[in-house]
C-alpha cells in the first residue's frame, strides 16, 4: 500500500515539475517575443527619422538588427503560446489556424527589410522611403489579422 502511494506521489509531483517547466519555457517565448517585437518597432521609428535627415548610416544599422530579428521570428511562435488567462500574449491563436498565410507576411517583412538595405546601400531617399512604407504595411497587416 505503501510503495502505491509512493509512486502516485511520485508521479505527481514529476508531472507538476514538468507542467510548471512547460509553463516557464512558453513565458519565456512570450516575453521574448514582445521584446523582438518592441525593438522591431523601435527601430522602425529610427529608421524613419534617420531617413528625415537622409542618415543612410543609421538606417543600415537599425535595418540590420530588424532583419536578425525577422529572420528567427517564427521561431519565437510555438504552438501553445497565444494569448490565454494564464501569460500576457496578444497572439491570436489564427497565428497557428493559418500559419502559412502568418509565414507569409513574416517572408514579406523579411523582404521588405531587404528592400530597406538595398536601397539604402544605393543611398536612393525615395526608395528607401517606399519599402520603409511597404514595411509597416505588412507589420500593420499582420498585427491586424494576428493580434488579440
Amino acid at each position: 500500500m505503501f510503495r502505491l502511494f509512493a509512486i502516485l506521489l511520485v508521479s505527481l509531483v514529476v508531472s507538476g515539475l514538468a507542467k510548471n517547466s512547460a509553463i516557464g519555457v512558453t513565458e519565456n517565448f512570450i516575453s521574448n517575443r514582445q521584446k523582438g517585437m518592441q525593438l522591431a518597432e523601435e527601430k522602425m521609428l529610427e529608421i524613419k527619422k534617420a531617413l528625415k535627415k537622409s542618415d543612410f548610416e543609421s538606417i543600415m544599422k537599425d535595418a540590420r538588427v530588424m532583419e536578425l530579428w525577422s529572420k528567427k521570428m517564427l521561431s519565437y511562435f510555438p504552438k501553445g503560446s497565444e494569448a490565454s488567462i494564464d501569460n500576457h500574449s496578444s497572439a491570436s491563436s489564427d497565428i497557428w489556424n493559418r500559419f502559412h498565410y502568418f509565414e507569409k507576411l513574416v517572408n514579406d517583412k523579411q523582404a521588405g527589410i531587404g528592400q530597406i538595405i538595398l536601397s539604402t546601400q544605393s543611398k536612393n531617399k525615395a526608395q528607401v522611403k517606399d519599402a520603409v512604407r511597404q514595411t509597416t504595411n505588412t507589420c500593420n497587416n499582420c498585427h491586424e489579422q494576428f493580434r488579440n
